[in-house]
């Protein structure tokens, strides 16, 4: 079955496949690629992807808020930390090191 389902999605284009399928009731959806996420209508016009500032990349694209409520649709206020950003003040606060054993454990490649 694989091989005869092979050989006629290989004689086909993406969308023909999509339509005849669709066409016939069979639930169907295309595997999109990063690219077509970021170009694909619905993904847009939902804002799935939306652009935000990242201070040392300038502009960037990330995920959008997924699902959106009509009354609270949530929005980006920010982007991800940067890796180990949070490192000193989550062990100096948190777990109650010093500076100096920060430091340390920087300085041994630890954080």
């Amino acid at each position: 079955m694989d091989a005869i389902v092979s050989q006629w999605i290989a004689s086909k284009t993406r969308d023909d496949v999509l339509e005849i399928l669709d066409t016939h009731g069979v639930p169907v959806s295309p595997i999109l690629s990063i690219r077509d996420i970021f170009e694909h209508p619905q993904f847009k016009a939902r804002e799935n992807i939306v652009e935000v500032h990242h201070p040392r990349l300038g502009k960037v694209k990330v995920p959008g808020i997924i699902p959106k409520f009509e009354k609270t649709p949530g929005s980006i206020r920010h982007i991800a930390p940067d890796l180990g950003e949070h490192n000193y003040e989550i062990l100096t606060n948190m777990l109650g090191l010093t500076e100096e054993e920060c430091k340390q454990l920087e300085e041994k490649g630890v954080i």
